[in-house]
């Protein structure tokens, strides 16, 4: 994997979602999405009024297992609902997941980076090779290209915060680099 991989891979990874496991078409997914927009907005009006249901919507969408009267499944939401909950619900997800990545990005410590790298042109003799680059160091400039899903980008960008850090060019070459922090 080139360096903007091996940078998104390490981000997605360090900083997740935080959506839930389980499936928006199950009752354990939808309910917890239901939480989520809840609490967001404060409280149950709020959550419907940011998905665009009725509060009687969403009030028979929370209920889950039989009617004690009828013995029949209780109103789940249809597909279009479904999306409608997902996507308010992602929303929220991915805002905080924003918020631990800009605040975990602008302090990144124990920075390193695996790869061919050419330092203001040169080349080493051992050519793949496991540097530390900094104890601590901003990366906050990661995180625009990695919202966007910019791998071209999000590689220059690491390639850049190094070169700043180290008042060097850069460039890590080849299929096989590897970045990481903490």
């Amino acid at each position: 994997m080139n360096i903007g991989e091996a940078t998104q891979a390490h981000m997605d990874a360090r900083y997740p979602s935080g959506e839930p496991i389980s499936a928006a078409t199950t009752d354990r997914g939808r309910i917890a999405r239901m939480n989520a927009l809840e609490k967001a907005h404060g409280g149950p009006r709020g959550a419907a009024s940011a998905v665009g249901v009725s509060r009687e919507t969403w009030r028979r969408w929370r209920l889950t297992g039989r009617d004690p009267r009828t013995g029949k499944p209780r109103q789940k939401p249809g597909a279009a609902g479904l999306n409608k909950l997902a996507g308010a619900a992602g929303q929220i997800y991915r805002a905080a997941q924003a918020r631990r990545a800009q605040q975990g990005l602008a302090r990144a410590r124990g920075v390193r980076m695996t790869g061919i790298i050419r330092w203001d042109g040169y080349l080493n003799k051992i050519p793949q090779r496991t540097v530390r680059v900094a104890d601590q160091m901003d990366l906050s400039s990661l995180y625009g290209p990695w919202e966007r899903g910019d791998l071209l980008a999000l590689g220059e960008a690491f390639e850049a915060a190094v070169g700043l850090e180290h008042s060097a060019s850069i460039q890590v070459e080849g299929d096989e680099a590897e970045v990481s922090w903490t």
